[in-house]
């Protein structure tokens, strides 16, 4: 063949390919929605490395390292948290005396699943949170299993 006859052929299957190529792509995109999952980072190391926030409700809580803050922050979008220091929370202030019950727990991440006698569920940082959570209310039956609670 002479090169003549050859370019133009060679022209010709470059076009072809990336006509198919672009007629395709529409296809591949509409396999790519996935359902979206929670963006929030569920699993932290539990090494200690502790940040001090100020929760909506005027209370301090010290965070054991920066993901399990980010953690509460995202999985509470509604709530204003504000990083106070990377430094362990000092002492509440004494504006209100400290409830005789509510004990200081360590900020480490370790879910567990509360399930209410009328079927609600909340998932807490840790035992001690779901301790504290409960501190001061009449003794209710609470199910509680590891783990975060499942979605419903």
């Amino acid at each position: 063949m002479k090169f003549s006859t050859i370019a133009p052929l060679a022209f010709i299957a470059i076009l072809s390919t990336v006509a198919t190529i672009s007629s395709a792509a529409p296809a591949v995109e509409a396999t790519n929605n996935k359902p979206k999952t929670s963006k929030c980072k569920t699993s932290c190391t539990k090494e200690y490395d502790p940040r001090c926030a100020k929760l909506e409700c005027g209370k301090y809580q010290t965070f054991g390292n920066q993901c399990t803050y980010e953690a509460y922050v995202c999985e509470h979008p509604k709530e204003k948290v504000k990083l106070i220091s990377k430094t362990a929370c000092p002492e509440q202030p004494t504006t209100a005396p400290p409830s005789t019950c509510e004990k200081a727990c360590i900020k480490i991440y370790d879910p567990v699943c509360a399930k209410f006698q009328d079927g609600r569920t909340k998932t807490f940082g840790n035992q001690c949170e779901l301790d504290n959570a409960m501190c001061g209310r009449p003794k209710e039956n609470v199910e509680v299993t590891k783990g975060r609670c499942p979605k419903s």
